[in-house]
């Protein structure tokens, strides 16, 4: 599977160009708060709750960052659907 990021910001209510994120998931299994997120991986709560909304796509370095935080690989947080 191929994980896709998209550059650019976008603002939409549902999943943002068909990419679901499984960051709400990871945080539940370990027991963490997006606070605790947000400081561990460096980024403001905002910026944060916005991704895990689906709201935006982060860019590269900041979706290796929640990872990193986390513990596990991007491609374990981000799902772009297969193509058809």
């Amino acid at each position: 599977m191929f994980i896709f990021f998209i550059l650019l910001s976008c603002k939409t209510t549902s999943t943002v160009r068909g990419v679901m994120n499984l960051i709400r998931q990871k945080l539940m299994l370990k027991g963490k708060s997006q606070f605790w997120l947000s400081n561990k991986a460096g980024i403001s709560p905002q910026h944060l709750n916005r991704i895990v909304q689906e709201k935006v796509i982060p860019l590269l370095p900041t979706g290796m960052k929640i990872a990193r935080a986390l513990g596990c690989a991007v491609e374990e947080l981000f799902v772009y659907p297969e193509e058809k």
